[in-house]
């Protein structure tokens, strides 16, 4: 009698337990899509991440996107594209709760190529013409970064990643400018867009994604 007491007693603590959501399911992967890039006016882009399980706090995070347009187009012939990269590690504090705050390092690097209608200037202004001048610019960068994952959902299904952070950015603007030539952008003069050169800034972080989990 007592044996089988015994055993009534350990089964129903353990489905309290799972009943109580201790001890959830950590997803091996998950398939996220970056909302707050598609909401930069200047250089939006689409932007899909997974986070990779290594371990059940160690999570590889590595994503890759697209820019495809910028609010500063002024003629139908001016284009903005380009591709990002991102790799990043994360450390998960607490990987069963609905909400997992995590810390992390990532590098990341961007190629944008943007075309624009300038004016091309010979010979000091002696004579002068319209034309689609390519810009081609590079970032490359690293940053620490904060934020959490939520999880939800009972069936451990759906994730919202927020995350902040800061770190160093280096960028490399170049044009194709014929010789003997200078170039007037509209852009340039009037909305401090930068000029061709190289550039070293802080860089600041904040955004969230939205995505699938996979068990």
């Amino acid at each position: 009698m007592l044996a089988v007491m015994h055993i009534s007693l350990s089964a129903q603590k353990d489905s309290v337990t799972h009943g109580k959501w201790q001890g959830r399911i950590i997803p091996k992967a998950t398939l996220k899509m970056n909302a707050s890039t598609l909401m930069d006016l200047f250089r939006p882009s689409l932007f899909i991440s997974s986070d990779i399980y290594v371990t059940k706090h160690v999570v590889v995070d590595i994503g890759a996107g697209w820019f495809f347009g910028t609010v500063l187009q002024r003629y139908k012939s001016e284009t903005m594209n380009g591709y990002r990269q991102r790799l990043g590690f994360k450390y998960l504090f607490l990987p069963e709760r609905k909400v997992s705050p995590y810390v992390g390092v990532e590098g990341k690097f961007n190629h944008i190529v943007q075309k624009n209608i300038e004016t091309v200037s010979w010979y000091n202004n002696q004579y002068t013409e319209i034309a689609l001048i390519p810009k081609k610019i590079q970032n490359y960068g690293g940053a620490i970064r904060a934020g959490m994952h939520v999880i939800p959902d009972r069936q451990r299904r759906f994730i919202l990643d927020v995350y902040s952070g800061f770190g160093y950015k280096y960028t490399s603007i170049t044009k194709k400018v014929p010789a003997n030539a200078q170039t007037f952008s509209f852009n340039q003069e009037f909305l401090a867009e930068r000029g061709v050169g190289n550039y070293q800034d802080a860089d600041f972080l904040f955004g969230f994604s939205l995505g699938y989990c996979f068990h």
